[in-house]
């Protein structure tokens, strides 16, 4: 199975949603830093076996998927390796914190939807332009996003 490539909207969503922290360490986590994490791991979707007696044992929906917001959080990247490929037991305060991850994902679906509705060129430019004016955004940053944004762009293009 070939691994999902995130866009920005779904890393904002995510990140914004979780009030901009790692959902593991709870510590403040910059846009830039993060990576998003699977609850239930990305490789358990290869064994439909598997999943289909995770979904039983987790109490999921019989649509719930691997690669959709309701499985997944922000993390530090040190985080989500430490995390690693773990599948943990189906336990009282696992299932509560899926329940918590569901709930938080249907509004980061919501607002990776508002984002794409409320992209207009000019208001973004507008936007960015007082950022960099203001200071909250550097040119260096911009530079190093821009460099990052078309990487992730040239590598979807090879899939």
């Amino acid at each position: 199975m070939k691994k999902h490539k995130f866009t920005i909207a779904e890393h904002f969503a995510i990140w914004h949603v979780y009030g901009q922290k790692c959902f593991y360490c709870e510590q403040p986590l910059a846009f830039t830093e993060i990576t998003i994490d699977h609850i239930i791991p990305e490789h358990i979707s290869d064994d439909a076996e598997q999943l289909q007696a995770i979904k039983i044992q987790y109490g999921l929906n019989t649509d719930f998927s691997i690669n959709d917001y309701c499985n997944w959080v922000p993390a530090h990247p040190h985080c989500n390796r430490g995390k690693g490929t773990t599948v943990y037991p189906a336990t009282p305060a696992l299932i509560m914190i899926l329940e918590k991850v569901q709930s938080k994902g249907k509004q980061a679906r919501k607002e990776a939807d508002r984002i794409k509705r409320n992209m207009k060129g000019d208001d973004v430019l507008g936007k960015l332009g007082i950022a960099l004016q203001g200071g909250m955004v550097s040119g260096m940053m911009l530079w190093l996003f821009s460099i990052a944004y078309h990487r992730s762009m040239n590598s979807m293009n090879r899939l």
